[in-house]
């Protein structure tokens, strides 16, 4: 499990990794500029704009609202699913463990088939967080670990074998 400290709610206003800020500063900054030019042009020649009510406001930001609520709650699935499955997947491979030590009897071979199973798990947390898993399924399947790391898929490739 990934524990980090918690940040302070400045520091979470800053927050840059993972945010969609970086990819819509762009946007907003043009934006900015062209109201603000807008704004110059409309004093300088003092056009009259207009008065504006504030109800298409609101009613733009209740159904943004509502829009950003199902797209939180289809994220909060996702991310619910997930959880789900990898809870499967180690349930899976401590009955893995468990029918390993009852029906092999030599020892050797049940801490190979473990070992594997470990550098596959192993391989695909990082396949799934987009790291470099290689130096810690080492740790599990030595000679094995190369190997499986020149594939495009090394998690698939460590169930081959």
């Amino acid at each position: 499990m990934i524990v980090r400290p918690r940040p302070t709610f400045l520091q979470l206003f800053f927050i840059m990794r993972g945010s969609v800020v970086p990819r819509i500063l762009p946007q907003i900054f043009g934006f900015a500029i062209y109201s603000a030019v807008i704004l110059v042009v409309a004093r300088w020649f003092q056009l009259d704009l207009g008065v504006f009510n504030i109800t298409p406001f609101g009613l733009v930001g209740v159904t943004l609202s509502i829009y950003l609520s199902f797209r939180n709650n289809a994220a909060y699935d996702r991310w619910w699913e997930a959880r789900k499955l990898w809870g499967a997947l180690v349930f899976e491979i401590r009955n893995l463990a468990r029918a390993t030590t009852s029906l092999i009897p030599d020892r050797t071979e049940q801490r190979a088939l473990l070992m594997e199973a470990l550098a596959f798990c192993h391989f695909l947390r990082g396949q799934l967080r987009r790291i470099d898993s290689v130096k810690d399924v080492r740790a599990f399947v030595e000679a094995e670990a190369e190997t499986a790391a020149r594939f495009a898929n090394p998690a698939d490739e460590m169930v081959r074998r």
